[in-house]
């Protein structure tokens, strides 16, 4: 399980969902409200650290169809893509601390998109530099004429500062956030996406999706996306390429999640995820497919200790 919580051995606490969701909402407790992954403080984005009781795993978490999935993790990709490039623009081009950059929100879609920056104002939080991307690699960096953030950024910041108590595992010490529109029609998805403490990991363990009302003032769900802060080599995963001990496992759901996806694009290589059914999915290029459709006990191969990606 987590960290301190409970036995990497042991047998899983058994506790009805009634309960669960009880003392989740009982048990939470803010520990850290800062990370920087240049030199801006991303302070709504990224103050993302908390610790549940180890009971909180226990819970279902929410489920989407396969197309879904593979558009969530498409667009997770894009997004976290062309905000970490407008950062380092910003940082090249500005001073974040001077400007009183806090954080950023994302607006838009594949072909026309802002990330904009964003200060503590007066009065709300206002915008101080858009990075405007239009079809192209590179953003235009510009001074808004009109800072006022509109009603889906506001929602962003609101559900960010309604998350930060709900992050369940203090899995990595930086968090990048997303906001996505909810795939049913009504509402918002924020993610926490636990980022690795070197480039030759990848954090598959500890990213966390909250379910958001559309205006970002009420949280629906909370899901923790592992059960376990587990990382791979990245270098090992490339080189097996599926061969066996090399698979990961997902204990939450019957099909790969969206993290799945956007990790397969995020770092440009083919993942193997085992799911609750233990069936074997191949990701690739933002798109998942059953590579083993007889559900059995693992190999012994695919269980061992070697295995880098055990959720």
């Amino acid at each position: 399980m987590l960290l301190s919580l409970a036995s990497t051995k042991g047998a899983p606490y058994e506790v009805s969902n009634e309960t669960v969701n009880h003392r989740c909402e009982k048990h939470l407790k803010l520990l850290s409200t800062h990370r920087t992954r240049t030199k801006m403080p991303q302070l709504c984005a990224l103050a993302l650290l908390a610790i549940f009781s180890g009971q909180c795993l226990a819970a279902e978490i929410r489920a989407f169809s396969l197309a879904q999935t593979e558009a969530l993790g498409r667009a997770l990709y894009e997004l976290d893509r062309r905000a970490s490039i407008a950062a380092e623009m910003v940082d090249e081009h500005y001073d974040p601390q001077a400007e009183g950059i806090v954080s950023w929100v994302v607006d838009g879609d594949a072909k026309h998109t802002v990330v904009r920056f964003i200060k503590r104002g007066d009065v709300a939080m206002e915008a101080v530099v858009d990075a405007e991307f239009n079809d192209l690699l590179l953003p235009v960096l510009k001074r808004p004429t009109d800072r006022r953030l509109t009603p889906f950024q506001q929602a962003q910041v609101a559900a960010r500062e309604i998350a930060q108590p709900y992050l369940r595992t203090p899995c990595a010490r930086n968090y990048d956030s997303a906001a996505l529109h909810d795939p049913s029609g009504n509402g918002l998805l924020i993610y926490a996406l636990a980022l690795p403490e070197n480039k030759a990991e990848i954090p598959i363990g500890g990213h966390h999706r909250f379910s958001m009302s559309a205006d970002g003032k009420t949280m629906r769900k909370a899901d923790a996306l592992s059960t376990s802060c587990v990382t791979t080599d990245l270098e090992k995963l490339r080189a097996a390429d599926g061969v066996s001990g090399l698979a990961i496992r997902a204990n939450l759901s019957d099909i790969p999640l969206e993290t799945h996806v956007y990790l397969s694009l995020l770092h440009k290589v083919s993942l193997y995820v085992v799911t609750r059914d233990l069936k074997m999915w191949k990701i690739e290029a933002g798109k998942m497919r059953v590579v083993r459709e007889k559900p059995g006990e693992l190999s012994t191969a695919e269980s061992s200790p070697s295995a880098p990606g055990w959720e």
